[in-house]
C-alpha cells in the first residue's frame, strides 16, 4: 500500500511538471531568445500611446501641461517591456521564481500577460484604474515574496536592494496612477492602501535607489 502511494505521489509530480514547467516552454515559438521583437513592440507602443493620448485630451492642452498627457504612456510601455521580456528571455527570467512557488514557470508566462494587459488598458484608458491597482498590488506581492528574502540572503548586494527599489517605485507610481483615477472608489482598506503604498513609495523609493547606485 505504502509502495502505491508513493507511485502515485511519483506520478503527481511529473504530471506537474510536465503541466506547469514543461507546457509553457512547449507554448513558446523557438526563435524567441532575441530583445529585437521587444524593441519594436515597445516603439510601436510608444507611437500608438502618444497618438491616443494626443487625441484624448494633449491637443486641448497647452505649454509644459501637455506632457502630462503623455504621462500614462511613459509609465506604461515599460511595463509592456517587462511583460515581453517574461516571453522573449523566459528561460532567463524563470530563474528569478522561488523554488517554493508551485508551477513557477506558469507564473512567469501569467506575469508578463498581466503586464502587457495592463500597458494597453492605460494606453486605451480602458479599466485604467483597475488595472493600476491590481499592478501596484501584484508589483507590492512582488517585493515581499521574491525581493525581500533574497536581501536578506544576500544584504551586502546593491543590486538585491535596488531590484525591491525599483518594483516599489512601479508599485507607488501604479496605486498614485489608481487614487488619481478614483479607482478605490469607497472601499477604505483599498483607499488606506493607496494612500500609504502610493504616493510616499514613488519618491522614497526612487531616492534610494539613485543613492545605491552612487555607493
Amino acid at each position: 500500500m505504502k509502495g502505491f502511494e508513493v507511485k502515485r505521489s511519483i506520478l503527481h509530480k511529473s504530471l506537474s511538471h510536465i503541466f506547469f514547467d514543461f507546457a509553457p516552454q512547449m507554448m513558446l515559438p523557438a526563435h524567441l531568445g532575441s530583445s529585437f521583437w521587444v524593441h519594436i513592440a515597445s516603439a510601436a507602443l510608444f507611437i500608438i500611446g502618444f497618438c491616443l493620448a494626443f487625441r484624448k485630451a494633449a491637443w486641448r492642452l497647452r505649454g509644459l501641461v501637455r506632457i502630462v498627457a503623455y504621462g500614462p504612456v511613459f509609465f506604461a510601455v515599460p511595463l509592456a517591456v517587462f511583460g515581453l521580456q517574461h516571453f522573449v528571455l523566459f528561460n532567463t527570467v524563470k530563474l528569478a521564481v522561488p523554488d517554493w512557488m508551485p508551477g513557477r514557470f506558469f507564473w512567469v508566462l501569467i506575469v508578463g500577460a498581466a503586464l502587457i494587459a495592463t500597458c494597453l488598458s492605460f494606453l486605451a484608458d480602458i479599466k485604467a484604474g483597475l488595472a493600476a491597482l491590481l499592478v501596484g498590488i501584484m508589483l507590492f506581492l512582488f517585493v515581499l515574496l521574491i525581493y525581500v528574502p533574497n536581501l536578506l540572503e544576500n544584504p551586502h548586494d546593491r543590486f538585491a536592494l535596488t531590484m525591491p527599489l525599483r518594483d516599489l517605485a512601479l508599485c507607488g507610481g501604479a496605486l498614485a496612477y489608481a487614487g488619481a483615477l478614483e479607482a478605490v472608489g469607497r472601499h477604505r482598506p483599498v483607499r488606506r492602501l493607496v494612500e500609504i503604498l502610493g504616493e510616499p513609495f514613488f519618491p522614497t523609493s526612487i531616492s534610494f535607489m539613485l543613492s545605491t547606485y552612487s555607493i
